[in-house]
């Protein structure tokens, strides 16, 4: 391996994990876990789609009669009964 590569590979750092209001693990980073990625707004009616990404109800549902693809991650979705409530975000 020449040396500028080694250089190189030296200064690379790992990617630093999100930090919200300038606090790491703050509680506002905790509570975008109930935050629909969606709407936006706190999760209500949790569904859980198979790829294990979770959304209200009411969003996910509009979003797959849009398209058949979760919208976090692109899995095909094939039918609304492939989502499941999602019981520990109550």
């Amino acid at each position: 391996m020449s040396s500028n590569r080694q250089a190189a590979t030296r200064r690379r750092k790992r990617p630093q994990p999100p930090i919200y209001n300038g606090v790491y693990n703050s509680y506002e980073d905790k509570n975008n876990d109930f935050v629909c990625p969606i709407c936006f707004e706190m999760i209500e009616e949790a569904h859980m789609t198979k790829c294990g990404h979770t959304f209200c109800f009411k969003c996910i549902t509009r979003s797959l009669e849009e398209s058949n693809r979760c919208p976090k991650c692109n899995f095909v979705i094939e039918k609304t009964d492939q989502i499941f409530p999602n019981f520990l975000c109550k």
